[in-house]
């Protein structure tokens, strides 16, 4: 039986340009959603400050989406060097042996943490992680928390949880659309672990998910289990 050409068209994998327009979308989105925490972070009297980067030494997890969005930016700045994808590894290797807190106190700080230039700076910074984007502590002094070595578990980090159920909804609904015709489960690893995997599978495409995906998924199950342990 042959099958409605609608349906024909889903199936399609998106092209170059369409996969290149829908990283635009998630970027608006992240920017938009940005905003929303930074204006309720304001209404809560967040100590946190531009210039500061105490939260760039915390183990940063990530989406499969977000790690696209950077994996881009790097290819297209000439970034993704071969120094990088070894640094990557490196702090990839780094946060797969070591707890949040092991992580936060090394004080080595985040791979895309520019700390050469007055204050440090993000090197990513327009297209930083969603995690990156909507952590802000609040009600405790600042100082008290973003040192390394202060426990991760004692970070008060703003939440709200209309626009997380929002998030969510609209992250499934695009990961539908970019890997059209491919079966996409959660990922949610390490930064440089993503970035990783992103920078391969923006040059050969879906079929180097097979690839990552023992890898992927050994990492996206050990996120949830140090998250869990956090939150008891």
């Amino acid at each position: 039986m042959r099958l409605p050409r609608r349906d024909l068209r889903a199936r399609r994998p998106p092209t170059a340009e369409q996969r290149d327009a829908l990283l635009d979308d998630l970027r608006r989105h992240r920017d938009e959603q940005a905003a929303a925490y930074r204006e309720r972070a304001r209404s809560l009297e967040s100590p946190c400050l531009a210039g500061c980067h105490g939260c760039c030494h915390r183990l940063v997890l990530v989406e499969l989406p977000d790690a696209l969005l950077i994996a881009r930016h790097l290819r297209a700045s000439g970034a993704a060097t071969k120094a990088l994808r070894g640094a990557l590894e490196g702090d990839a290797e780094r946060a797969g042996r070591q707890t949040p807190n092991e992580y936060f106190g090394a004080a080595a700080g985040c791979v895309f943490l520019d700390q050469s230039s007055p204050g440090a700076a993000c090197s990513i910074y327009d297209v930083r992680p969603a995690d990156c984007r909507i952590w802000f502590i609040h009600g405790v002094r600042g100082d008290d928390l973003c040192g390394p070595g202060a426990p991760a578990r004692e970070q008060p980090h703003l939440s709200i949880p209309g626009l997380e159920e929002a998030d969510l909804r609209f992250c499934t609904r695009w990961a539908a659309r970019f890997w059209s015709g491919v079966e996409a489960r959660p990922v949610w690893v390490p930064l440089a672990l993503g970035g990783l995997a992103a920078l391969d599978l923006l040059e050969a495409g879906a079929p180097a998910l097979d690839a990552w995906r023992p890898r992927l998924d050994g990492a996206t199950q050990r996120s949830y289990a140090l998250v869990d342990e956090i939150d008891e």
